[in-house]
């Protein structure tokens, strides 16, 4: 199977009972091995400036960031998602416009050399070999294109909601027959 990169995938009605409900996740890796992802709507109720502070690292442009929670797993791991003016160890590029870094290594660069920041969180999404292509088949999620308007002009909030209608679907038409149908809309 071919990469995947750079995509979103929507979590339908039927993860609610879950850590994914509502989830918009970015997609860093899709391919055979398994799939790499981060959550990008869900808010961890601190911001950068504070996470900063909890690890004695110095501040950096974007303090005011609130730091999301991007999955479940490796919650240690510090992300920032950022201008591509810079490129570290364990850097990956998203896109032209976007890299996806750990963040000790972009605050490991001198100062003047650090790029912009654009999102930060901690822990990200990740699935097993075909885990993610059963789960889309199943009907757990949509995929979606990568749409930088909706990861940097839209409120966390409104960004799973956002995210349906920008496939042409309304979250409120949408029925969950707990079935592996997938979605029926009315």
């Amino acid at each position: 199977m071919e990469s995947k990169k750079a995509s979103f995938l929507i979590a339908m009605p039927s993860l609610q009972e879950s850590l994914f409900s509502k989830s918009l996740i970015l997609m860093a890796e899709h391919h055979s091995e398994g799939a790499l992802g981060f959550i990008v709507n869900h808010d961890t109720g601190a911001n950068l400036a504070q996470a900063l502070r909890l690890l004695d690292l110095s501040s950096i442009d974007g303090v005011d960031l609130p730091l999301l929670l991007g999955g479940p797993v490796q919650t240690d791991f510090f992300w920032l998602l950022h201008e591509p003016s810079a490129r570290c160890e364990g850097t990956m590029l998203l896109n032209q416009e976007v890299y996806l870094s750990p963040a000790s290594s972009i605050l490991a660069l001198p100062v003047a050399e650090r790029p912009l920041i654009f999102q930060a969180g901690i822990g990200y999404a990740g699935w097993g070999p075909g885990q993610l292509d059963r789960e889309i088949v199943e009907g757990s999620w949509w995929e979606a294109e990568l749409d930088l308007k909706l990861l940097f002009e839209t409120p966390l909030e409104k960004r799973w909601p956002e995210a349906f209608e920008s496939l042409g679907a309304h979250v409120q038409d949408l029925i969950d027959p707990g079935d592996t149908a997938g979605p029926i809309f009315n």
